[in-house]
C-alpha cells in the first residue's frame, strides 16, 4: 500500500533530474508514479 509520502519522494527523484532529461521523460516519470500509486 503506498502512501502520499512514497508518491512525494517519488516525484521529487524525477524533478531532481530535470537537467538530463526533457519534459516528456519527466512527465512519463510522473504517470509511472501516479501508475504505482494507483494500483497496489
Amino acid at each position: 500500500m503506498y502512501e502520499k509520502n512514497s508518491f512525494n519522494e517519488c516525484f521529487r527523484f524525477f524533478a531532481k533530474t530535470q537537467e538530463t532529461l526533457v519534459d516528456y521523460a519527466k512527465f512519463i516519470g510522473v504517470s509511472i508514479c501516479i501508475h504505482v500509486a494507483g494500483t497496489q
